[in-house]
């Protein structure tokens, strides 16, 4: 176990080296933990191809600094530590273990918006045996400064490669992080892939690079210039008319830039602390051997889809691609440049459709405990996990101490996690009803926000004590489904969630309309129970006449499920592939590679919480359910376009359904390596394993 914590009085990003004897290499285990980012090297040989260990966390606590509003809640710290097999890096006799350390977020500076939000200085603690010799991070210790000499994961980082080798100084022993020390499971961020960027233009010293797509990860070079001569990298999501970089959608304030200063020999550019979010690169001065380098955390890909409409197509790869920037250090972020910070609301609202399409059930395993332990014993959660500012909501926001726990326990039927979060929800449901007048969910805390919907077209008109309450009710539902799954009694939490239903109707519903408002109000209230179905209908067809959204972030994924859910899929298809000004189709047609932050284009153009309806190609246009007893395959006829295929790996099997409709006859296949139910109009059978089965309907 780590036990000895040191550091430096390094400027930044130090390189600590402990030298040592070892009688044998055989059974070498190295356990260490370097805050903020730790790259560690074995006799000059990396011992892990990963980046940004160890994944982020509220390590210890610390002091909350100019925060933009009060924060009062008391925090449950953790830290977490990296084990790795090391035999065949070590020899017999004499070895030398060095540790490059970044600030990661643990000595985050720069970027101060929300707040002063650093814990301290960059710190390190290893254990490495060997049959039984123990070499530790110990008074043997030494560092130097690297040739890193700024890094921050928000603006970049420098190296310069000028000057004399720096003197080797001894390490300083220092106070542990406070925060409970537990083994990392979940995956680290790693490259991906590379990309050969196409050259836009060239003016003297000055290039514009394009990557073809949004994504994240860095730039890597060859710089050849002559010593002191310095590389500029400036990374942007869009271009200006006249074709130069645009940084406002990733904030001009805090411009993402590498920067490299020649030693004057040939080296190779790559940044160790950070990752941009970005589409352009432009460079000035000496670089050659421009490649792009996809970087985020290693969760694989578990489902496929196509079709024959291009943007359903367009809407499922550019979801993943836009989810999968978002996967960084172990949090699922609202986007990779200006904020990237784990907010609950994004989170919660994709996290189903991440499970669904993504094999990603370690990675929702390290974020529930990260939204736990920023959950304060009167139940209050914040709005970012780890907690790191960020405006939000009660129930939105907050909920997701609820609704992610809920949605991996659906995917995985883990009855461990409702062991474990189950006592956080109720404090959280106390913690709402605290906050709620009249039984609607008025506010949060004081001095704070208390959002609803985010991010509808229009000014969000929608109230908030709607949106709140109606997530107070909807996770009221689902733990009245969790406490019956584990054998408790539900009728306390069904209780509760008619109390607030029969408030939120007697404050918002208007008999003159037979509605709940606008924004998808109706739809909002029809998923909890209320409503009927002239009220359905008349949903419908405000959809089917305006063929655009005027919902925001939750109201998107509750309305396209409410209507492939209830029978109409045809409405439902014709949103998701419409080209109005508020759709997918207009994303894809103004160039969009990920979802934009709006529906208009503003700010970010890199934000997954649109896409959580994505699941709904697999679960309404594909017709799988795999969350019943066996693999359920359901098609319908007014779901498809004119041909859809696709597969999913899940709990119960990975399946493969694939359809064509040819005049009025649908035909299809489906395939699944365990038992699958086949539901068509005219019946339902159960189908073997491992056999591809014809129908038609």
């Amino acid at each position: 176990m780590l036990t000895k914590w040191i550091t430096t009085k390094a400027e930044t990003a130090p390189v600590i080296r402990r030298r040592f004897t070892l009688e044998t290499n055989i059974n070498a285990t190295l356990t260490i933990c370097g805050l903020g980012f730790f790259e560690a090297y074995l006799n000059g040989k990396p011992v892990t191809d990963e980046l940004f260990n160890p994944v982020w966390s509220d390590y210890t606590p610390r002091e909350n600094r100019r925060m933009l509003y009060p924060i009062k809640d008391t925090f449950t710290h953790r830290v977490y530590y990296r084990v790795y097999e090391v035999s065949h890096l070590l020899q017999a006799g004499e070895n030398t273990l060095e540790v490059l350390l970044g600030n990661g977020w643990f000595n985050q500076r720069e970027r101060n918006v929300e707040g002063d939000f650093w814990y301290g200085e960059p710190t390190l603690s290893f254990t490495l045996t060997a049959d039984g010799q123990t070499v530790e991070s110990d008074e043997q210790c030494e560092y130097r400064e690297s040739h890193i000499v700024f890094n921050n994961v928000y603006m970049g980082e420098t190296h310069d490669y000028r000057g004399d080798v720096k003197t080797w100084k001894p390490c300083e022993f220092c106070e542990p992080p406070k925060g409970k020390l537990q083994e990392q499971t979940c995956p680290s961020d790693g490259i991906i892939r590379t990309i050969t960027p196409k050259l836009l233009w060239q003016k003297g010293d000055e290039a514009l690079y394009d990557m073809g797509e949004n994504i994240t990860g860095h730039v890597t070079f060859l710089q050849e210039g002559a010593a002191g001569c310095e590389t500029v990298l400036r990374f942007c999501e869009n271009l200006n008319a006249d074709g130069s970089p645009n940084f406002d959608s990733c904030l001009a304030t805090q411009i993402q830039t590498d920067r490299c200063i020649s030693g004057g020999a040939p080296v190779w550019f790559a940044p160790h602390f950070t990752w941009h979010g970005f589409r352009y690169v432009h460079v000035k001065g000496p670089a050659a051997h421009v490649q792009g380098v996809v970087v985020h955390s290693r969760v694989a890909v578990t489902s496929t889809f196509d079709s024959s409409d291009e943007t359903l197509n367009w809407l499922y790869e550019t979801y993943l691609r836009t989810q999968l920037d978002n996967m960084h250090c172990g949090v699922p972020m609202d986007c990779p440049h200006r904020e990237r910070l784990g907010y609950t609301g994004d989170g919660q609202a994709c996290c189903d459709t991440a499970l669904l399409m993504l094999d990603s059930e370690s990675f929702y395993e390290k974020w529930m405990q990260d939204i736990a332990d920023c959950q304060d014993p009167n139940g209050h959660v914040q709005h970012t996990a780890p907690f790191y500012g960020g405006g939000g909501g009660p129930g939105g926001w907050g909920g997701a101490i609820v609704a992610v726990p809920y949605f991996y326990y659906r995917h995985t039927l883990d009855s461990e996690v409702l062991t474990q979060y189950f006592p956080h929800m109720a404090r959280w449901v106390d913690y709402m009803e605290s906050r709620c007048q009249n039984g609607l969910v008025v506010r949060e805390e004081e001095g704070g926000w208390c959002l609803g919907e985010w991010c509808t077209p229009d000014a969000v008109k929608i109230d908030p004590a709607f949106v709140n309450t109606y997530f107070l009710i909807k996770n009221l539902q689902r733990m009245a489904e969790l406490a019956d799954r584990m054998g408790q009694d539900p009728t306390p939490w069904q209780e509760k969630a008619q109390f607030h239903l029969d408030a939120l109707h007697n404050a918002f519903y208007q008999p003159d309309g037979h509605t709940y408002g606008v924004q998808g109000a109706d739809a909002f209230a029809l998923d909890i129970g209320l409503g009927d179905d002239a009220m359905f209908d008349r949903l419908t067809a405000h959809y089917d006449e305006t063929r655009q959204f005027d919902t925001g972030i939750f109201g998107t994924e509750i309305l396209l499920r409410l209507l492939f859910s209830r029978g109409r899929g045809k409405t439902a298809l014709r949103l998701l592939t419409s080209h109005e000004e508020h759709t997918f189709g207009h994303m894809m047609e103004a160039g969009a590679t990920t979802l934009w932050e709006r529906w208009q284009g503003a700010n970010s153009h890199n934000h997954p919480m649109f896409g959580a309806c994505t699941k709904q190609l697999f679960y309404g246009v594909l017709g799988i359910h795999p969350f019943e007893e066996i693999m359920t395959v359901a098609p319908c006829a007014h779901s498809l376009p004119q041909m859809a295929k696709g597969s999913l790996t899940t709990r119960n099997g990975t399946v493969f359904v694939a359809y064509r409709k040819q005049n009025d006859t649908v035909m299809g296949t489906v395939r699944c390596d365990k038992d699958v139910r086949l539901i068509l109009p005219d019946g339902e059978q159960i189908l073997p394993p491992n056999q591809e089965i014809s129908f038609e309907f």
